[in-house]
Protein backbone atom coordinates (compact mmCIF):
# COMPACT_ATOMS: atom_id res chain seq x y z
CA UNK A 1 0.00 0.00 0.00
CA UNK A 2 3.01 2.28 -0.46
CA UNK A 3 3.34 3.24 -4.14
CA UNK A 4 6.49 5.33 -3.62
CA UNK A 5 8.28 2.41 -1.94
CA UNK A 6 7.15 0.12 -4.76
CA UNK A 7 8.50 2.49 -7.44
CA UNK A 8 11.77 2.82 -5.53
CA UNK A 9 12.24 -0.96 -5.28
CA UNK A 10 11.34 -1.54 -8.95
CA UNK A 11 13.75 1.23 -9.99
CA UNK A 12 16.56 -0.16 -7.84
CA UNK A 13 16.00 -3.63 -9.28
CA UNK A 14 16.08 -2.18 -12.77
CA UNK A 15 19.30 -0.28 -12.08
CA UNK A 16 20.88 -3.46 -10.73
CA UNK A 17 20.00 -5.45 -13.85
CA UNK A 18 21.03 -2.68 -16.19
CA UNK A 19 24.21 -1.44 -14.54
CA UNK A 20 25.56 -4.40 -12.57
CA UNK A 21 24.35 -7.55 -14.31
CA UNK A 22 24.46 -5.90 -17.72
CA UNK A 23 21.91 -8.37 -19.03
CA UNK A 24 20.40 -5.81 -21.39
CA UNK A 25 23.00 -5.88 -24.15
CA UNK A 26 22.83 -7.82 -27.39
CA UNK A 27 26.21 -8.09 -29.13
CA UNK A 28 24.71 -8.08 -32.64
CA UNK A 29 22.47 -5.05 -31.92
CA UNK A 30 24.44 -1.99 -32.98
CA UNK A 31 21.72 0.33 -31.65
CA UNK A 32 21.33 -1.38 -28.24
CA UNK A 33 17.58 -0.72 -28.08
CA UNK A 34 16.94 -1.99 -24.54
CA UNK A 35 19.62 0.17 -22.85
CA UNK A 36 18.59 3.16 -24.96
CA UNK A 37 14.95 2.68 -23.99
CA UNK A 38 15.86 2.40 -20.30
CA UNK A 39 18.01 5.52 -20.25
CA UNK A 40 15.52 7.62 -22.21
CA UNK A 41 12.63 6.39 -20.06
CA UNK A 42 14.44 7.48 -16.91
CA UNK A 43 14.34 11.07 -18.18
CA UNK A 44 10.70 11.29 -19.26
CA UNK A 45 8.46 13.43 -17.07
CA UNK A 46 6.07 11.32 -15.04
CA UNK A 47 7.96 8.03 -15.25
CA UNK A 48 8.25 6.62 -11.73
CA UNK A 49 10.36 3.49 -12.34
CA UNK A 50 12.04 1.71 -15.26
CA UNK A 51 13.49 -1.76 -15.70
CA UNK A 52 14.18 -4.42 -18.30
CA UNK A 53 11.31 -6.90 -18.42
CA UNK A 54 11.15 -10.36 -19.91
CA UNK A 55 14.87 -10.77 -20.30
CA UNK A 56 17.21 -8.27 -21.87
CA UNK A 57 17.90 -10.30 -24.98
CA UNK A 58 14.28 -10.86 -25.96
CA UNK A 59 12.43 -8.54 -23.63
CA UNK A 60 11.54 -4.92 -23.45
CA UNK A 61 11.50 -1.93 -21.17
CA UNK A 62 8.89 -1.67 -18.44
CA UNK A 63 8.21 1.92 -17.46
CA UNK A 64 5.76 2.68 -14.66
CA UNK A 65 3.93 6.01 -14.76
CA UNK A 66 0.54 7.59 -14.17
CA UNK A 67 -1.92 7.18 -17.05
CA UNK A 68 -1.80 10.84 -18.00
CA UNK A 69 1.96 10.63 -18.65
CA UNK A 70 1.62 7.76 -21.11
CA UNK A 71 0.57 9.58 -24.32
CA UNK A 72 3.72 11.71 -24.34
CA UNK A 73 5.84 8.71 -23.39
CA UNK A 74 4.37 6.62 -26.23
CA UNK A 75 4.89 9.41 -28.72
CA UNK A 76 8.57 9.70 -27.82
CA UNK A 77 9.24 5.96 -27.77
CA UNK A 78 7.44 5.35 -31.07
CA UNK A 79 9.33 8.22 -32.69
CA UNK A 80 12.53 6.43 -31.76
CA UNK A 81 11.61 2.75 -32.05
CA UNK A 82 8.73 2.74 -34.55
CA UNK A 83 4.96 2.59 -34.62
CA UNK A 84 3.39 0.14 -32.13
CA UNK A 85 6.70 -0.40 -30.32
CA UNK A 86 5.12 0.88 -27.11
CA UNK A 87 2.19 -0.83 -25.40
CA UNK A 88 0.00 0.42 -22.58
CA UNK A 89 -0.75 -1.93 -19.69
CA UNK A 90 -2.68 -1.10 -16.54
CA UNK A 91 -2.01 -2.01 -12.94
CA UNK A 92 -5.12 -2.04 -10.82
CA UNK A 93 -5.29 -1.70 -7.09
CA UNK A 94 -5.45 -4.88 -5.07
CA UNK A 95 -8.29 -5.00 -2.61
Amino acid sequence: KNADAFYKIVGESGDSSFKLLQNCYVPADTVQRIPLGIVLSQHVTGVKAVRVHGGGFAGGVQALMPRDAFPAYRKGMEALFGLNSCRELHITRAK
